[in-house]
């Protein structure tokens, strides 16, 4: 069974994150996800979702271990 992973840099382990998002931040993520989910999670895709200032950013990417 997979389990999510949360990392600060591929290989780095982060347990918890808090992340606070604009309305239009929370719909690109949405959007982002659905997109995902139409695609499949495949080891080659993946998305970014910056924030409005481009200070800081999240990135999505699928994950099939095990699969």
């Amino acid at each position: 069974m997979l389990t999510m992973r949360i990392e600060s840099q591929p290989g780095v382990a982060v347990s918890t994150a808090y992340v606070w998002l604009t309305s239009d931040e929370a719909r690109h993520l949405r959007d982002v996800l659905n997109s995902m989910l139409e695609h499949g999670a495949r080891d080659d895709w993946h998305a970014h979702v910056p924030s409005a200032d481009y200070q800081t950013e999240v990135t999505i990417a699928g994950d099939t271990r095990g699969t």
